[in-house]
C-alpha cells in the first residue's frame, strides 16, 4: 500500500504536473520554428548563456518567412549564423530562409553587440 505521509506520491504528482506544464510550453503551432544555442561573440568566443526561442512563422507579401519570438524555453541543439540590425533584431543567413527575431534576456556583452551595428557579425550555436 502507498504511504501518503512519506511524500513519494506527492513528489511524483508534482513531477507529473511540472512535466505537463513543460510539454504544453513546448507544444506550438504546426507552422512554428525552434532555434537555440549558446551565444558566441564576433571572435567566436562563447559569451555565456543559452538562448532558445520558438517562433510562429509568418509569410510576408514578398514571400519571405518571418519568425517572431513568442517565448524562451530550454536549450536544444542548433547552429545559426546571423547578423544584427540597428533595431536589435537578428537576420538569419543560414539554415532557414531570411527570418527576423528579437531577443529579450541577453548577457551584457551580447547587448553591446546588438547596440553597436559594427559588431554585427554574430553566431548563435550550442556548446
Amino acid at each position: 500500500m502507498i504511504d501518503l505521509k512519506s511524500g513519494n506520491v506527492i513528489s511524483i504528482f508534482v513531477s507529473l504536473v511540472v512535466f505537463c506544464v513543460i510539454l504544453n510550453a513546448c507544444n506550438t503551432q504546426d507552422n512554428a520554428a525552434t532555434f537555440s544555442g549558446t551565444l558566441i561573440d564576433v571572435d567566436g568566443k562563447p559569451i555565456g548563456g543559452h538562448v532558445v526561442m520558438v517562433y510562429p512563422v509568418e509569410m510576408s507579401e514578398t514571400g519571405s518567412m518571418f519568425y517572431r519570438p513568442i517565448r524562451t524555453i530550454a536549450a536544444l541543439p542548433g547552429f545559426i549564423t546571423a547578423r544584427t540590425k540597428r533595431d536589435g533584431s537578428f537576420v538569419f543567413k543560414e539554415r532557414i530562409n531570411q527570418g527576423m527575431i528579437t531577443i529579450g534576456l541577453l548577457p551584457t556583452k551580447m547587448l553591446d553587440i546588438i547596440h553597436n551595428p559594427r559588431k554585427a557579425k554574430t553566431e548563435i550555436r550550442t556548446e
